[in-house]
């Protein structure tokens, strides 16, 4: 059985700067294709002012704390949310 995993951060208001998720290993990236991850993907709504990260068939070795990083605009604070993805299994 697989299972996938959906992070999204929703911003109030839109961002002037494109986002990006990263882990604890690595960054995933500001393209939705993210080389060496073929089973993450990043979406972008524009008019939700939302970032997702999708993880296709969630697997103990993706277990780690992931930050979703926005840059800022001219006077601007950069906005980050952090989760932490825990993957229970065998």
């Amino acid at each position: 059985m697989s299972f996938d995993i959906i992070m999204t951060l929703a911003l109030s208001q839109q961002p002037t700067h494109n986002g990006n998720f990263l882990n604890s290993q690595t960054q995933k990236g500001y393209d939705p294709d993210i080389p060496g991850y073929d089973r993450y993907e990043m979406r972008v709504d524009h008019t939700k002012s939302a970032y997702t990260l999708l993880v296709h068939d969630a697997r103990l070795d993706d277990e780690a704390e992931f930050q979703c990083q926005v840059g800022p605009g001219k006077n601007e604070k950069p906005i980050r949310s952090v989760a932490r993805l825990t993957v229970l299994g065998k």
